[in-house]
């Protein structure tokens, strides 16, 4: 469980902030998906923008964890 929050935490606040950065450029009204727009969806283009920068974010942290686990056994184990 702390292996999972130790990615999730992280992530979480970086996408808050990355959704904050992001739609401080962006307009929800001005974005189009498969030919569609979406105006008035505000909502969900917040929820969709910050589920998909959690995800990356939590891909990212996850990767950092598993490479420094990966580190951390190399300098214990010297090549010979």
């Amino acid at each position: 469980m702390l292996r999972i929050m130790q990615i999730l935490w992280p992530a979480f606040l970086m996408a808050t902030v990355g959704v904050g950065l992001l739609f401080s450029m962006v307009d929800p009204d001005d974005l189009v998906i498969f030919g569609h727009p979406m105006a008035g969806a505000h909502l969900s283009a917040y929820g969709c923008g910050f589920l998909l920068l959690w995800a990356l974010c939590s891909a990212s942290a996850a990767t950092s964890l598993w490479l420094a686990g990966n580190l951390a056994g190399a300098e214990s184990h010297p090549p010979k």
